[in-house]
């Protein structure tokens, strides 16, 4: 796993440096503001980030979100489980929560506790890299307490 990471790494590096910066104009409609450009936080983006040799995590990492990278500054966090998750689960089962005093942030592991999110570091790497990024939450699906499908 180290040796493919490393090589990996170099690949990276090389098809960084041979990367030609584009330039796209866009025109916006009276009164749309654009907030940013990023990407997603989903449990399989961090169980893949666990995967990585440390050099390829902080590679990856700062081509998103580095000063010479991307400039992502916008993530979507997945409000539960998505299409990006190893099963499906939410942050809120059982009786209606309308308080949502039962909600828990945690992720796709089976024996996962609240407050237990492997997203997180992920999320804090990625913060040390973009001091101005923002984070949204979003419901893949909402909790089956609030539909009545």
């Amino acid at each position: 796993r180290r040796a493919i990471g490393i090589r990996t790494g170099v690949w990276l590096k090389r098809i960084a440096a041979r990367h030609v910066a584009s330039v796209v104009k866009l025109s916006l409609t009276a009164g749309h503001e654009i907030l940013g450009f990023g990407g997603a936080f989903t449990d399989a983006a961090a169980v893949a980030n666990d995967h990585l040799h440390p050099g390829l995590r902080a590679a990856w990492i700062d081509a998103y979100f580095g000063p010479k990278g991307a400039g992502y500054t916008i993530g979507r966090v997945p409000f539960g489980g998505c299409d990006f998750s190893r099963q499906g689960y939410e942050l809120d089962d059982g009786e209606a929560d309308l308080d949502l005093k039962r909600m828990c942030l945690r992720d796709d592991r089976v024996d996962a506790r609240c407050g237990e999110d492997a997203k997180l570091p992920l999320i804090k790497e990625a913060r040390s890299k973009a001091s101005r990024l923002k984070l949204f939450f979003s419901p893949w699906s909402a909790p089956a307490w609030m539909k009545t499908s």
